[in-house]
């Protein structure tokens, strides 16, 4: 970016942004290589911004070559001591490390959703270096096209998210300090999935001390059937809770084979899923593709006892819900260049997910039968953790998934556990 176009890009802004109405904040992304630190989005809660490049590469003019900032530590010593200013850890062509490149004071959230895939690990590398903070999803399409992100262009494999901010009011000032004290979860796909998570009363993003046991309390409220919330303390999966029973399997026809994952954290992530699904015996009555958000992707293929598709991930899921007529002893033969697997229906009776790693980051095949019939759109949470660990920090966050593979990721709240 030259110095002409930051301008031109602040002159729109100004132009645009109205508290109450439609709120812009000025920034930009840091695209420093992921040794570097890796990619930044920077965000300022008013005017007083400045541009800090990673280099000057593409930027002719080398008149403010000194401003640039270089590994990222240089950009957080620029920041040092400023509460306008708000770093956000982004995983796109350079993939941002905050295993050795963390700021607590400037990098309040880390974004694990965007049209370049889904990337949960990143919460989990915060998470497991004991960091407080909060979740975001957005688009990073390039178009700017916030909730209209499509997958396609590019290596840009996912439907892109939005951030939901629970602000006291719709200004630069409320919206900027909601984030900072990470009152926030981010969806996928642009689904406006509610969601609600009190921890011992605290809202989400909240911290806190506790004695004894933690009480988890939250709502959804989907776009769609929910099919579950689950409930982590940390990395740890505590609760699933779903309106699932074991009779909601009861004379159900339905399955679902579904792939996940990437081949890596870097830009060459994206993971081909080319295959077919075919059945031993009996026959398949429909099929329909779940979770493939690119138009070009999909079902190539139907037959009597055979279907296949064209298919790619980057860390999120595709797949294929199939309805069967057939008996117990009847199996599905999955082909991928990926992983290959043969299942028998009957060690899906019950409804449990059955998961294959296949590698890679998180890349995994999993097959389950479905529900015969879901409508369920709003899910109550009431869990308790008996036994929080003593003498450490408790993180406790919720994961909602939705049948049609839409998900949400809530902030989590953070107990001392005394």
């Amino acid at each position: 970016m030259t110095e002409a176009e930051w301008q031109r890009l602040r002159a729109q802004i100004d132009r645009f942004h109205a508290d109450g109405r439609c709120v812009i904040f000025v920034g930009y992304e840091w695209s420093g290589m992921t040794p570097g630190g890796g990619d930044r989005n920077v965000m300022f809660r008013g005017d007083a911004a400045s541009l800090h490049r990673s280099s000057h590469a593409e930027v002719d003019d080398m008149s403010d070559a000194a401003t640039d900032c270089f590994p990222v530590t240089e950009l957080f010593a620029q920041f040092r001591g400023r509460d306008d200013v708000m770093l956000i850890p982004h995983i796109g062509g350079r993939y941002a490390d905050i295993v050795g490149f963390h700021d607590p004071a400037l990098e309040p959230l880390v974004e694990i959703y965007s049209d370049w895939g889904r990337f949960e690990w990143l919460l989990e590398d915060a998470l497991r270096g004991g960091y407080r903070v909060g979740v975001v999803a957005n688009s990073d399409g390039h178009k700017g096209r916030p909730g209209a992100s499509h997958p396609g262009a590019s290596q840009f494999g996912a439907y892109g998210g939005l951030t939901c901010v629970l602000a006291d009011a719709l200004t630069r000032e409320a919206v900027f300090e909601a984030l900072k004290a990470r009152r926030c979860y981010g969806v996928t796909a642009a689904q406006r999935i509610h969601v609600e998570l009190a921890v011992n009363g605290l809202p989400m993003g909240a911290e806190g001390r506790a004695r004894g046991p933690v009480r988890i309390t939250g709502r959804v409220a989907g776009t769609g059937a929910v099919e579950r919330a689950d409930v982590f303390r940390g990395l740890e999966l505590i609760r699933t809770v779903s309106p699932y029973t074991a009779r909601s399997f009861e004379g159900s026809r339905r399955y679902r084979i579904a792939w996940a994952g990437s081949r890596v954290r870097g830009r060459d992530r994206l993971t081909v899923w080319d295959g077919s699904l075919e059945l031993s015996e009996g026959r398949i009555d429909a099929a329909e593709p779940f979770a493939m958000e690119n138009p070009e992707k999909g079902i190539t293929t139907r037959a009597e006892r055979r279907i296949a598709w064209v298919s790619n991930t980057t860390g999120d899921d595709d797949g294929v819900d199939v309805s069967v007529t057939a008996p117990a002893s009847a199996v599905f033969h999955f082909r991928t260049p990926v992983i290959s697997l043969d299942v028998p229906l009957a060690e899906l009776a019950d409804g449990a997910t059955k998961t294959f790693p296949a590698g890679g980051v998180d890349l995994r095949a999993f097959a389950r039968r479905l529900p015969a019939r879901n409508l369920t759109r709003d899910l109550a949470i009431d869990v308790t953790d008996a036994t929080p660990p003593r003498g450490a920090c408790a993180a406790y966050w919720i994961r909602v998934t939705q049948e049609d593979g839409a998900q949400a990721w809530t902030s989590p709240v953070y107990l001392d556990v005394d």
